[in-house]
């Protein structure tokens, strides 16, 4: 650690940790630290602009952050899905199946992209497609706290 302290990848993955032991705080200081140090990370702002959006933080804050990553990285189907997840929560419906979509078709088997497109799908009362994401999302990469959410709408919307 000590011969770490200078190095951006360090505190990135301290960051990281500190947002899953729910010390939110303290993982976005570092985040926006390191954005200060280096406004063209991608991944920095990828990351803080997506776990913004999760809380439902400064979500115009979380959009600018997240096209600035994407301005960097066009093509990165992760980027495109924090994009759509940010435009589906402030309610830019079409703008944000449009970015799911093209997520999924750089990143075709990722459970959390193909939930979040179900999700935007079921918003729309497209629910046959949305049913259709959501059990490809089980087959795909899911963690067991995804897996669990999916299936819970699964049995309550698949009916």
């Amino acid at each position: 650690i000590k011969q770490n302290r200078e190095n951006n990848s360090f505190y990135y993955l301290k960051a990281i940790c500190l947002d899953k032991l729910n010390k939110w705080k303290d993982s976005k200081n570092i985040l926006n630290y390191l954005i200060s140090k280096n406004p063209h990370d991608a991944y920095v702002l990828n990351y803080l602009s997506y776990s913004m959006a999760v809380r439902n933080e400064d979500l115009i804050k979380a959009k600018k952050l997240i096209i600035k990553a994407l301005e960097i990285e066009k093509n990165n189907g992760f980027f495109l899905d924090t994009l759509g997840w940010i435009q589906f929560k402030l309610n830019d419906i079409d703008k944000a199946l449009r970015s799911l979509q093209l997520a999924i078709e750089l990143e075709p088997n990722n459970s959390e992209i193909l939930d979040h497109l179900g999700d935007i799908y079921f918003k729309i009362g497209r629910k046959k497609e949305a049913i259709y994401e959501w059990k490809r999302a089980l087959i795909g990469n899911a963690d067991d706290k995804l897996k669990k959410d999916i299936k819970s709408k699964l049995d309550k919307y698949a009916q």
